[in-house]
């Protein structure tokens, strides 16, 4: 009977819960610990509850060893690639295949260390897993330990043993699937075309034993979200790495390639800091008509996507999408998370889609606002308000490296309250049923088409949507001096005279203008009660042109949230 190192998502909760009896582990400890886990899933990265509680200080070496032994556990680690796995009930007549490459496990004592899933986790944090020993060859490649994986395929640290050279190693994990394969193959093929000094080259693309597979640059580094902890890099070190990424990324678009995938984890960061960009799984010639995935798929890792890449536009993914993703790196560098984040996947889309990034100063005191500004700029919702390249983005974060004037400028406040107004078109069309509440009910009076009773009935529909009206006052109000403040806190921290007597024209514009309660009648963004006076327009028009009013109050009334309760014309 063949079985594998079961992926046990509910054995680690039953692990938490011995840890936290035996008083090893607080309850609130697990629940961020299996909060982190069920991110980090989500992600496309694997993680076991044992593996994060030991990394992350939380529970010691021993005592998780200890608990997995008191659930009848054993270490099982596999004789080709070397990976541990947890085995429930070890039986020592059974064979128990590895969960990566299906190699033969095999029992292991353990004391000073624990495994919980493929990768060793150490007693030194931060200490690199051991490499394994040398047990598989790909044609003339020597397997020396695991990197990674991902959905689409496995990365080996290799030897090629004529021309003693190290190299990485991208093995594609189902070579059964047709459509993996392409995209595997498609990877090679157009990475092998770039030439740039921080892309990850590919060097060969082979197969063996049904195995495809093709070599890259080995970068003795890591990913760059493992700089992001324990300790956050300096600002300036971190704008260097994401300039240079922007200008490789830069480079790629010009060959005609978006990447589509960027995150830290694609980014990798050698021991002299030194960044390249990898993983070209996803990436799509701009210009080609090959399909390789439907219609509407959403492509990429979640908390790194576009709103464009979230509602599953792949015809309007663009070089400016990848600067939004970098965009999102560079906060997450800032503030130690991505812009975006959560448990539910669906809540953390429509977030891309429609919310604004919290500003990164607003999670982390001493974040420059110059470094902000630019990140903010790269995460615009508009593609055509980001950087329109790689080459621009990198220049102004030169630019403030430097400690000279960048060129992004912040959202003004009254783009801000049209972008506030956009967000809310039920709220803006309620206040025009409002408005036009009141001007049919003087024509239904003058023609004499209501009784009494439909007077008050629509006096009452007034008061309602009057109702809305001044909830939409306040909450102008509040935008409009929260706006206002922020003028005020960049005119504070402006370097240049020009700088400063813009920000000064912007304020004197803010206070001048008419007051912000004023603006529910005619709001700040004139195309959006354009669309809202256009929609009501257009039902209500035809009926009093035929002398039908009444018709027209009940059309209006859907505009109101909640509806408004109108007679109908016979009463």
């Amino acid at each position: 009977m063949l079985e594998s190192g079961a992926p046990p998502m509910l054995n680690d909760q039953q692990l938490g819960k011995r840890l936290v009896e035996a008083g090893k582990l607080t309850e609130a400890a697990l629940s961020a610990a299996l909060a982190e886990q069920k991110r980090l899933i989500m992600e496309g990265r694997a993680a076991r509850l044992g593996e994060l509680l030991v990394q992350r200080g939380l529970c010691a070496a021993k005592d998780v060893q200890e608990a997995l032994a008191g659930q009848g556990k054993k270490i099982g680690e596999c004789e080709a690639c070397g990976a541990r796995f947890n085995v429930v009930a070890w039986a020592p007549n059974r064979l128990y295949r590895c969960g990566k490459c299906q190699g033969v496990l095999r029992p292991v004592e353990v004391s000073d260390d624990v495994s919980v899933s493929g990768t060793k986790v150490m007693p030194a944090a931060g200490s690199p897993p051991p490499a394994a020993k040398v047990k598989q060859k790909l044609g003339n490649i020597t397997l020396i330990r695991e990197l990674g994986r991902g959905g689409m395929g496995v990365v080996y640290q290799g030897v090629q043993e004529e021309l003693r050279r190290t190299v990485a190693v991208k093995v594609l994990l189902n070579g059964d699937d047709a459509k993996l394969k392409a995209r595997f193959l498609r990877e090679a093929r157009v990475v092998s075309n770039l030439r740039h000094p921080n892309i990850v080259a590919v060097h060969e693309l082979g197969e063996d034993a049904g195995k495809a597979y093709f070599t890259m640059d080995f970068i003795e580094g890591g990913p760059l979200n493992a700089l992001f902890a324990p300790n956050p890099l300096p600002v300036k070190e971190l704008a260097g790495i994401v300039a240079t990424i922007a200008r490789a990324m830069d480079y790629a678009h010009k060959q005609g390639l978006v990447h589509r995938d960027i995150k830290p984890q694609n980014i990798l960061v050698t021991t002299a800091g030194v960044p390249y960009l990898s993983d070209f799984g996803l990436a799509r010639e701009i210009e080609s008509s090959t399909r390789l995935t439907m219609s509407g798929a959403v492509m990429g890792t979640p908390s790194y996507m576009s709103p464009e890449q979230a509602r599953g536009e792949g015809a309007r993914v663009d070089a400016r999408s990848d600067l939004y993703s970098l965009g999102a790196v560079l906060f997450e560098g800032l503030t130690g998370r991505p812009p975006f984040d959560g448990k539910d996947l669906i809540a953390m889309l429509e977030a891309i889609i429609h919310d604004e990034p919290v500003p990164p100063s607003t999670l982390v005191t001493g974040v420059p606002p110059d470094i902000e500004t630019i990140c903010l700029k790269a995460l615009d919702k508009s593609p055509e308000k980001r950087f329109q390249s790689g080459e621009e983005f990198a220049a102004d974060l030169d630019r403030f490296i430097k400690g000279d004037p960048i060129s992004a400028r912040r959202s003004g406040a009254i783009e801000k309250g049209a972008r506030w107004a956009r967000k809310r078109p039920a709220l803006v069309a309620s206040v025009g049923a409002a408005l036009s509440v009141a001007l049919v009910a003087g024509i239904v009076i003058w023609r004499g088409q209501v009784n009494a009773a439909e007077v008050r009935k629509l006096r009452d529909a007034e008061t309602a949507a009057a109702a809305e009206r001044d909830r939409m006052a306040i909450a102008a109000r509040e935008q409009y001096e929260k706006n206002l403040q922020e003028l005020r806190d960049q005119l504070a921290s402006a370097k240049t005279e020009e700088d400063k007597e813009r920000i000064r024209k912007e304020i004197e514009a803010a206070t001048t203008g008419r007051p912000p309660v004023d603006a529910v009648k005619k709001p700040v963004d004139p195309p959006v009660v354009e669309a809202a006076w256009k929609k009501v327009d257009e039902e209500i028009k035809p009926m009093l042109a035929a002398e039908r009013p009444g018709d027209a109050l009940a059309v209006l009334a859907k505009f109101v949230p909640g509806g408004l309760r109108l007679p109908s014309r016979e009463g």
